[in-house]
């Protein structure tokens, strides 16, 4: 088992599977329809927009569980690297680095999701 999904797994125990389940069902809905917008390409822009609203669906969502801070915040980052696995190919780079965009890949994966961290709690502060 990698060791990010692992700990993920540790960081969610607190959060009943059945509400897991669902988070994961709108999740992938969401996915699935940005998968779709991104099919003719994305702006930064475009893509920026999606982060944005996939982080304030999931933090209202996730909002909804008693389950400790960390848990649910967890529950959202995992769902921002499922959306840049999910549209990241379609987010242009520099010309200069799309040669080595698939070794560039993970480390901008790892970009996003520290930033939508910051971006979690900002959403957080302004719907609680």
């Amino acid at each position: 088992m990698d060791p990010d999904n692992r700990a993920s797994d540790q960081a969610t125990a607190d959060i009943p599977p059945k509400a897991k389940s669902r988070f994961g069902a709108c999740v992938e809905q969401f996915v699935s329809q940005a998968v779709a917008i991104a099919a003719d390409g994305l702006s930064i822009a475009d893509a920026s927009r999606l982060f944005v609203a996939l982080i304030q669906t999931c933090v209202k969502a996730a909002m909804g569980f008693s389950a400790p801070g960390v848990a649910k915040k967890r529950l959202v980052l995992d769902a921002v690297g499922e959306l840049y696995d999910a549209i990241g190919p379609a987010i242009p780079l520099p010309s200069v680095l799309s040669p080595v965009r698939k070794f560039l890949r993970p480390y901008l994966r790892r970009f996003v999701v520290a930033a939508a961290d910051g971006a979690i709690e900002a959403v957080y502060s302004s719907v609680k």
